[in-house]
Formats: C-alpha cells, structure tokens, sequence
C-alpha cells in the first residue's frame, strides 16, 4: 500500500494537522474555565486593559493605580496586556475568547518547535547527515515528536488554562520565532551572498533573506516586552549560531550584534521606572518580585531553586501530582540532602551536556550528529529556566508555567535521545522502529489524556483550589481561595472556617482577615467584622481592600462619614477603584448630593464600565435632573450589561409614563415584575396606569401585591384607600 504522502510538504501538512488536533482535544474542556487567581487583579479589575488609550498615551496610567505590579507589568509587559485588551475590546470578560487565544499561542508554539528541529538538520553542522530511512530517526519524526510532547505534555497547562499566563506562553511564541527566522536567515545567507546582484529572482531573495532577519529581531524586541524570561533569548541564538553554523567570527558577529542589544530593553525599562543605576545589577529581581515582600536572601532562594528545578524534572519525567500552590519548603543550607542531592543531579544532567557537545565534535557514526541537538536541548534549558531560578528571589519559589519555554528544549533533547538509541538499534532489530512508533503514540495519547484530565480541574475556582487544598493542606492561601470559592457558593459558615484556619497558619495573611471581615458584614454581625478587617488594615496598612471593606461595614451601620473616609482611602491607594467609587456616590446621593453623585457614579462607570448598578445609578441622577435622553441611554446600558435587572426597565417605565406612552410605560412594568416579582414600586406604577385608565380592579390588585412586598408602602397605602374610596 503506498501512502499519499511522499514529499516533505505532504508530512508537513499532515504533521501539523495532528499537533493541531492534538493540541484542540487536549484543550477541548477549557473554553468556559473561569478567571481565577491572578487573572482577577490583571484582567477583571484592571482599569488599563479595557481602554486603548492607556496604550496611546501612557502618562494616563498613573492616573487609575498606584499598584506597582501593574505599573511595571504594563510599561515592561506592555505586548501581553495589550493582547488581553484586544480581547477584552472584542468581546468583554467572555472567557471563551482569551482560553482561545491562549490555546492558539500554544498550538503556534508547538509548531515552531518542530519547524525549529527541522531546519536544525538543515545547518552546516548536518552537512554530512544523511537523512535516509535506514537510522529509525529521520529529522522530520524528530520534530513531530517533539512538538507532540510539547503540545499535550500537562505540565503545559499552568501556562495555557491559567490565563493570565499568556505572558509565558506568548513570550514563548515570540522567541521560538526570534529563533526560528534567525535560523532561516543564516541558511539562506550563503546562498545569497554568492547571488547575482542584477537578476531579479536574486534581488527578490535578498529581500526575503533580509525579511527572515528583520522578523528574528522584532520577535526578539516583542518578546522583551512580554516577559523577562526573553531576556535569555539572544544567549540562545548565540548557542545556537556557534553549535550549528560556520562562518568568519567578524561577520557572525556582526549579524548578532543586533540581537544581542535586546537585552538592553529590560533594564532600560526599569530605569523609566524610577529604579536607580545602582539597581540595573539586580533588574530582573525588581521585574520578577516588583511586588513581592519577600523574605527570602538569594542565596536561600537558589539553595531552594535547585530542589525545585529537579521538581521540574520530575514533573517533566512523571507529571503527577501537579498543583497551582505548592507549599514548598524554603532551604537554607546548601549541604541539606535534598539540596546537596538536587544539585547533584542537576550538575550531572549539565556535564551530560557539556560532553555530549565534545563528543559531537568527532563523529564515529552518523547516528552522533544527534549528541550536539541534545547538548542544545540541555543548555536550552538551563538557560531560559535560570531568569526565574537562580539568585533573583521571588516570592513564591515554585510554579509550573515557568517551565514553559525551557520545555521546548527539554523535550527537543528527550526527542533527540530516543532517536539516537533508535538509530543505534534499527540495523540489527528492523522491528525497532514499528515497536517505537508504537510506544511513541501511546505515551502522547496517555499525556494528552492527563492534560485533559487537569484541566478538569481548571472547571471551577472551587475546583481548583480545593485540589491545592488537598495537596497543600499546611498554606494558608489554599484555605483563603477555597473560602472565597465559597463565599460566591454562598455557603458562609464554610467560608468562614476557612479563612479561620488560613490566619491560624499565617497571622499575617491580610487577604484572609479581609475576606473573613466580608463574611461577618454578610451575616451581618457588624462588630465582628470591623474587628477582623481592622487587623487587616493593622497588618497592611496599603491594602485598599480592606478600607473598602470597612467602609461597607460603617455604611451598613450608618455610619457614613466614618464610611465616606474609608471609601477615599481606598480610591487615595487605588485610583481606578470603581467600587469604592459606586459606593461613595451612593452615600452621596443618599445624603442628597446629586452633583458630587453623579461625578462618583461616572468614574465608576468609566473605570469598570461593564457595572451595571453605576449606569443604574447614572441613569436615576439623571432622570431626577431632567436630563432624559441620558437617563434612558445609561438605563439601557444598564439592561444591555445585565438583562434580567429589573430596576432599569421600572424607570424606563416611569419616563415612557410621564411623556405619555403609556402601553409602552405598562410593557417596562410587566417586564420588571416579570424579572423581579417583589419589586414593590413596579407594581405601584403600573397600578397608576390601571387606574388613570379606569382599570381600578387591576390597579387595587397591584396596589395590595405592593403593600404584601412592602407593608410601609406609603404611595401604594394612599393610593389603595383613595381608589377604594371611589369604588365606594
């Protein structure tokens, strides 16, 4: 039986199709996964991704937050944040969107991995390589394993389900395709340098030539302004020029010169974020841990790296027992075993690598050119991993998305490795390569299997952190996401004992007072709550949530110049706070301070304008103050934003009434009541209507439906005696 597929372009095209479908089915169950975690603070409540002017005009940003990550994130990460705004642009807080671009990255990515190892075996060094069937591993089986386990490996997962960390991800894309054209460009170099310079199919190849470069050097930039991990990238080119291509040093120099001055794109920005000289030394920890207040030396953190990076090892090795929160023992002994040993087998897997590039510099067999691609994988990966594990602290030491980018040479090097004992079995096992065919396509199946099946637990935050929970029962945070999960469950006493449980592990976790305060103000025990959100404040005195939270709980109390002063400490820490400004307009508007309402509301509406409640609120000043055509554009916002809110439809009512369409005023009524039976006022007005018409049974039977919602009624009381006087 012959296959249909006999050119390199034909197992292209069919390669790519599997890494595509293979990637979709992995990723088939994330589309509706929720925000969680970090995507909160980043996406749902970050003012700079849902306006483009931010973009235009970055003066404006220190106007909304005085946050310092998402200062630096957006001036230093500005390439990711504004692929979140294109998304948040197209189509709001739709999950589906941003789990798709996510999943598209990731697909990208997998495919220029095995472009990568494809043109590898084009370079000079693979002068000799003869790439005919008889070693079991051709280069293109190379590359489609490669991009395979890439693509369905689970330990992937942190970096594509959880989406904030498209800056891993896409950080990624854009150095795999810095890498990439910079290694078209080389191959196509001799070829054009001997070009003739008047013949047009020359000049056209020049310009594609050169085309392949500028590409290389703008991912690199864009990949700088993603996410610092790039800032390994021109090191890797560099590897990469020297392990695989040949030329004059001077010229070679001079096509990596370019690259090489990337990396002068991360300092250079934390010098515009007023971050001294002194400090450039140390810029990268600044970028890592800008908002970390972290206790850990370097030293500490490196002592505890090498006992991580071989947890990532082993995750990469054996991808069980994967968790969003580790709770990870911080060393502080170079000579502790787990340390000592870590170290150890780290050091062996580099001096593997450092021979392995010897060894490939005298070839015995064919078969050994692949020494040199696994060489490269190792470095690959001892490069790219060492931004975030090294001496820079952070303050959570472990992470699974950080393993994204040295992955690709992880599993480049693992490729490399089974094809070369492939090689070296074929001749005398011809079966080999049927039975590691095999082999190959169940453990893909099995990883794309568990990759799918973690992401079973992305489904929910609930879900998620009940699972970091279970496997990290002695940190606080998992006790504190688990208690918010179930506060929005609405299963308060739950909540509760979390949080309980999260302040007697660590005193000092301010999120779990303040949350902990949420749900006494809930439950409405006031003095209870003051008190818990007070050690909040105590504990972290520029933590804006915590005022916000008080200022509910004195606003609840009545308390409302105590309120007033804990809202504006809050918008004071976080300009672009529209909560903290829908409630100050509402102490406003209760206190009948229509003007500095409406300003309080409008804020609101602009810094989170997918609220509802403030175009609510914008729409009732307005309406009070005869501006109609306003009101009726924000009550319509409002209903827009959220369809089944009742409120907007009353008051739509009630101006339909006053300009005399009264079957359209009685529709917004019925509508209203419809959406939200106990809305007392509704039901009067649509009484009115009834009774100006003559229906004066329909309107006594609207009247006592109001006054069962809301005994204290006083329209709805007068207007039922006096239309029961009148049937009389």
């Amino acid at each position: 039986m012959n296959l249909p597929f006999k050119t390199e372009k034909d197992f292209l095209l069919l390669h790519s199709l599997i890494i595509i479908l293979l990637g979709s089915l992995a990723y088939s169950n994330t589309f509706n996964a929720p925000f969680v975690f970090d995507d909160n603070i980043n996406i749902i409540h970050n003012t700079i991704v849902k306006d483009f002017r931010y973009f235009s005009d970055p003066s404006l940003i220190d106007t909304v937050t005085k946050n310092k990550e998402l200062l630096y994130g957006f001036k230093n990460r500005t390439v990711g944040y504004f692929t979140f705004a294109l998304n948040y642009k197209a189509h709001g807080l739709n999950v589906f969107g941003y789990h798709l671009v996510n999943l598209l990255i990731h697909i990208a990515n997998a495919l220029l991995v095995y472009q990568l190892v494809i043109l590898t075996f084009s370079t000079p060094y693979f002068k000799n390589w003869n790439t005919a069937e008889k070693h079991g591993c051709p280069q293109r089986s190379m590359a489609f394993f490669s991009a395979l386990l890439f693509v369905g490996h689970p330990i992937q997962t942190q970096a594509v389900t959880y989406i904030i960390q498209r800056f891993a991800a896409l950080a990624t894309l854009f150095c795999l395709l810095s890498v990439v054209m910079y290694v078209k460009f080389r191959l196509q170099s001799s070829f054009v340098d001997d070009a003739a310079g008047d013949d047009k199919k020359a000049v056209s190849d020049k310009t594609a030539h050169w085309i392949c470069y500028l590409t290389a050097f703008v991912s690199a930039v864009l990949a700088m302004k993603t996410k610092e991990i790039a800032f390994t990238l021109p090191v890797i080119i560099v590897l990469y020029e020297f392990m695989f291509f040949e030329g004059k040093p001077f010229k070679r120099i001079l096509y990596l010169i370019p690259l090489l001055s990337t990396m002068l794109i991360i300092p250079i920005g934390l010098i515009g974020n007023n971050i001294s000289l002194a400090d450039i030394s140390v810029g990268l920890n600044k970028a890592l841990a800008v908002s970390s207040q972290n206790s850990i030396s370097r030293w500490d953190y490196l002592f505890t790296q090498f006992r991580v990076i071989a947890t990532y090892f082993r995750l990469l090795f054996l991808p069980v027992g994967q968790n969003i929160d580790y709770d990870y023992p911080i060393y502080h002994s170079f000579f502790n075993v787990p340390v000592f040993s870590s170290f150890i087998i780290l050091l062996s897997v580099l001096i593997l690598g450092v021979y392995l590039y010897f060894r490939s510099r005298r070839i015995e067999r064919e078969i050994d050119y692949l020494f040199r691609v696994i060489a490269f994988g190792i470095f690959w990966f001892f490069i790219t991993i060492s931004v975030e594990s090294s001496i820079l602290p952070i303050a959570d030491v472990i992470f699974e998305h950080r393993v994204y980018l040295p992955s690709a040479g992880f599993f480049i090097g693992i490729s490399s490795a089974c094809s070369l004992a492939l090689g070296r079995f074929h001749r005398s096992r011809p079966a080999a390569g049927r039975t590691a065919a095999l082999l190959g396509a169940l453990l893909i199946v099995s990883l794309a299997s568990a990759t799918f099946a973690r992401n079973m637990v992305w489904q929910s935050d609930f879900t998620l952190w009940k699972d970091a929970l279970a496997k990290s029962p002695n940190k606080a945070r998992p006790h504190s996401n688990v208690g918010v999960a179930y506060t929005s469950r609405g299963e308060i006493d739950n909540a509760s004992r979390e949080y309980r449980i999260a302040t007697t592990i660590n005193p000092d976790f301010v999120e779990a007072y303040s949350n902990l305060g949420v749900v006494l103000f809930v439950e409405k025990r006031y003095d209870e709550a003051e008190k818990e959100l007070l050690k909040a404040v105590q504990r972290r005195p520029f933590f804006p949530t915590s005022y916000y939270n008080l200022g509910r709980v004195y606003a609840a109390q009545e308390r409302l110049y105590k309120a007033s002063v804990q809202y504006e400490t809050a918008i004071r820490m976080k300009p672009d706070y529209a909560e903290a400004f829908y409630e100050l307009g509402s102490i406003c508007m209760q206190q009948g301070r229509q003007d500095e309402a409406l300003r309080q509301f409008s804020h609101a509406a602009t810094f989170k304008p997918e609220m509802p409640e403030a175009h609510f609120k914008l729409g009732l000043i307005y309406m009070n103050t005869g501006r109609i055509a306003e009101a009726v554009k924000e009550y319509v916002s409002a209903i827009d934003l959220k369809p089944d809110y009742a409120d907007p439809y009353n008051n739509l009512g009630m101006i339909h009434t006053n300009q005399g369409r009264l079957d359209e005023a009685i529709k917004e009524y019925r509508i209203a009541i419809k959406l939200n039976p106990f809305l007392a006022e509704a039901h009067n007005n649509l009484a009115a209507i009834y009774a100006n018409q003559g229906k004066s049974a329909d309107a006594i039977r609207e009247l006592k439906i109001a006054l069962r919602i809301r005994p204290d009624f006083t329209d709805a009381r007068n207007n039922l005696g006096r239309l029961s006087g009148l049937r009389k």
